[in-house]
């Protein structure tokens, strides 16, 4: 009997200690698998905050550094290889802002289009690649700086305080080194437009955002400033309002301008590079006349510009006209007189030129023709005929810059109205608009060196018409930089085009990106974590 309860005993503690074994085993299993699923959470969520922590990354990188890829088969989203070398080797501190906030310029640019006679869309997918390629510009460079500053906010104080000229959605580009010299960027410079098919309006066909940015850094960092003086002594009539906005644009542009008012020229100073007479009607001395040819010539060296805007309201004035003769530029009696209601404007005495090489005028070989490159289709009123005539000096060259139509005439300015129709077909040609004479040497180091004499047929070149579609100002301003040599250095890029294919290619890849990287990658791997939880767990 004791032996008997001996072993019951010894079994019931051998029970024990193997249920006491289990439940051990089972503590320590259920500690270690507890341990293992903490790890793998701990893991998990060092992992989503890797992923997240890389997203931040590259979005802040993105920002500083060209951080992305250009999916479209047309590169439309890259910036020329040459263009990136430029930006690159900038050592100057350059300023770009943009007068609107990140998030409103597209409402600028709607607006601005509107204002050009864009009608046919909101070219919002332009307007976002323009905003695209600004802030590359400080991605290639530290020392180029993008700001948007919207003209409506109080942000805009400091920017208004030190620029002017520009408009809401403008670009405003300058240089520190240069006393804040800039230049202002307008929708225009940026975008191309055609006129549709019903002749009403117009369509953006490309983006020059690369060339008109480009340029205006290239203009901010020359160390050129050219000095202009207008003469406004000859004209009896107030045309402050011409010369003095003007001025004004030129300033704009750099340009350092003097207006003088001397009733009698006795000299001229060496130190301008180019003298502007407006619309005169009391004719020059010949004591004058000869200060102005003793300018031109500059002591053998040229380099001197005369730019004249006349107007065949004006009076003759022949020893002023005689001058231009020996240059070679011919003024004519009587008004241009536009015939084809095509190209009327409104009462025959305004009408629309083009450029020469438009019209397809031929010039000499050595007409500089990019002194026309991107303006076409000028207005003018009450325009006064010029041609080219024979230069007395062989060594000036005389060549039309812009032409009326082929179908104008010139009518008498004496009685004069808008239904006189005393005229035949054979009356009917191409007269000049605007006329170059040039005068050419070569000097001791055999640099070819000019001197030059711009006419203009009408008052209305210094006048601004783009928002009609005429470039007036910019030919004359063109004209002006060509002659005193500070032009925007020729560069040029490949325009942006954007197709439906590019937009939608370029639209659709983005979505595929953002949809793998910040929607489809945490998700996997979170599902994926809670999947391994689930299962160590029931384990």
């Amino acid at each position: 009997m004791d032996d008997f309860e001996n072993k019951n005993v010894e079994t019931n503690e051998i029970e024990d200690t193997s249920e006491k074994k289990v439940k051990k085993s089972k503590k320590l299993r259920s500690q270690f698998m507890l341990k293992k699923g903490s790890y793998s959470i701990v893991i998990i969520a060092f992992v989503l905050a890797a992923l997240i922590l890389f997203n931040w990354l590259l979005s802040v990188l993105g920002e500083r550094f060209h951080l992305e890829f250009d999916m479209t088969p047309e590169k439309i989203n890259s910036m020329s290889k040459e263009n990136i070398e430029f930006v690159k080797n900038v050592d100057d501190e350059i300023s770009i802002i943009v007068c609107a906030d990140e998030s409103n310029y597209v409402d600028y640019m709607s607006n601005a289009q509107i204002n050009n006679y864009v009608l046919d869309k909101v070219h919002s997918d332009y307007y976002e690649q323009t905003i695209d390629f600004i802030k590359k510009y400080a991605s290639y460079n530290k020392k180029i700086s993008v700001k948007f500053a919207d003209p409506q906010t109080s942000d805009f104080l400091s920017v208004a305080q030190k620029y002017s000229g520009y408009s809401g959605g403008d670009i405003i580009v300058s240089c520190k080194k240069y006393d804040n010299r800039y230049k202002v960027i307008g929708f225009t410079d940026i975008y191309s437009i055609d006129m549709n098919e019903d002749g009403t309006s117009y369509t953006i066909v490309n983006n020059n955002i690369e060339t008109a940015l480009t340029s205006a850094i290239a203009y901010c960092v020359s160390s050129r400033t050219a000095k202009v003086a207008f003469y406004t002594g000859h004209s009896m009539e107030d045309l402050s309002q011409y010369y003095e906005s003007f001025a004004d644009f030129l300033r704009l542009y750099n340009f350092d301008v003097t207006v003088l008012s001397d009733k009698n020229i006795t000299s001229i100073s060496e130190d301008y590079d180019a003298i502007i007479i407006v619309a005169p009607d009391r004719d020059f001395v010949d004591s004058e006349i000869d200060a102005i040819n003793t300018f031109l010539d500059n002591g053998g060296k040229l380099q001197k510009s005369m730019f004249y805007f006349g107007s065949a309201a004006l009076p003759r004035l022949e020893n002023f006209e005689s001058l231009l003769s020996q240059w070679g530029i011919v003024v004519s009696d009587g008004l241009l007189f536009e015939t084809n209601s095509e190209y009327d404007l409104g009462n025959h005495i305004a009408m629309a030129v083009s450029s020469v090489t438009e019209a397809g005028v031929e010039t000499d070989e050595d007409f500089d023709t990019s002194i026309v490159d991107g303006v076409s289709d000028f207005m003018i009123s009450i325009g006064v005929p010029l041609s080219k005539g024979k230069a007395a000096d062989a060594s000036i060259k005389v060549n039309p810059v812009a032409v009326t139509s082929d179908s104008t005439v010139i009518a008498p300015i004496e009685g004069f109205d808008e239904s006189w129709s005393d005229y035949t077909k054979a009356d009917m040609k191409r007269y000049a608009s605007v006329i170059e004479a040039k005068k050419s040497e070569y000097n001791s180091e055999n640099e070819k060196i000019s001197s030059q004499i711009y006419a203009f047929g009408s008052m209305d070149y210094l006048k601004s018409y783009e928002q009609y579609g005429f470039s007036n100002l910019e030919l004359t301003l063109s004209c002006i930089e060509h002659s005193v040599d500070v032009e925007d250095l020729g560069i040029s890029f490949i325009p942006k085009t954007i197709n439906t294919e590019s937009f939608v290619t370029t639209s659709s890849a983005q979505k595929r990106v953002n949809f793998i990287f910040i929607k489809l990658l945490p998700l996997l791997i979170l599902a994926v974590g809670v999947f391994v939880y689930i299962r160590r767990r029931n384990a």
